[in-house]
């Protein structure tokens, strides 16, 4: 084939996956699904530049970054891969856009099952901002009031009762 095809060819492929990154690229929320008794709501922060993706999934308890994404015609998979309990959980996540709505399924729990969402575009900024940690007031000191200094349960010498403590 001669290389001018070639490169007309591969032109016109690339065109619908460039334009589907493009317009998946962002912070999209998905509120929880109260018919469901659900109280998860998903946040999808999702990069897409020079067809590679980079982005994270959050959830109440989880923060996942995307890895090994790769674009569909019309959205995305990857595994949303964090760490779960201290072991690391890779959770399949896939989403497909249909006009506004980013249609995402992903597996709720390791070895759990799929679920679906769908998910609007809260910013074209694709960050999901974290909120400031309040530091840890300094312990201070408190003035002598007079009271025992130990737990009335723990006995003289480190025995477990005042009764104890008192037998020869």
């Amino acid at each position: 084939m001669p290389i001018a095809i070639r490169g007309v060819l591969l032109a016109l492929l690339s065109f619908p996956i460039a334009a589907a990154g493009l317009d998946l690229t962002g912070l999209w929320y998905a509120p929880p699904k109260a018919a469901e008794n659900d109280k998860r709501d998903l946040l999808l922060a999702i990069h897409i530049e020079n067809s590679r993706i980079t982005g994270e999934v959050e959830t109440p308890t989880r923060n996942a970054p995307i890895v090994e994404g790769r674009l569909l015609p019309d959205g995305f998979s990857g595994i949303a891969q964090s760490d779960w309990d201290g072991k690391l959980a890779r959770r399949p996540v896939e989403a497909h856009l249909k006009g506004d709505i980013l249609h995402l399924r992903i597996q709720a729990w390791p070895a759990g099952p799929m679920a679906d969402y769908e998910m609007h575009r809260i910013s074209d900024e694709p960050r999901i901002v974290k909120p400031t940690p309040i530091p840890v007031p300094p312990i201070k000191d408190l003035p002598y009031n007079k009271l025992p200094k130990l737990h009335p349960w723990v006995g003289i010498a480190g025995t477990s009762s005042a009764a104890e403590s008192t037998m020869p």
